[in-house]
């Protein structure tokens, strides 16, 4: 069922008939369903900053990491030859 609307140029904006504001189940509060969000908020954050602390306390008692190695390629001031070398090839010639 389709309900017509009037308009008319210059009024207010068009409303289904028989709608007042009064009448509107629009905007109604609803004190018990703000307590309950609030509620659930508190509920969230207070959890939230427990997770954080917990979290905080479990990684300060990690032991510390073992130290790491160095990988790269032996460092030409520990000496002369501080890898042992074979001599050159000799290429195609």
């Amino acid at each position: 069922m389709q309900r017509s609307f009037e308009v008319i140029a210059g009024a207010e904006p068009a409303r289904a008939p028989g709608f007042t504001p009064v009448t509107s189940s629009m905007d109604v509060p609803r004190p018990d369903v703000a307590r309950k969000k609030k509620k659930k908020r508190i509920l969230i954050g207070a959890g939230s900053l427990l997770g954080l602390i917990l979290i905080t306390v479990v990684v300060a008692r990690l032991k510390p990491a073992a130290m790491s190695v160095d990988r790269g390629p032996p460092d030409r001031r520990d000496g002369p030859e501080a890898t042992p070398r074979s001599p050159p090839r000799a290429g195609p010639s």
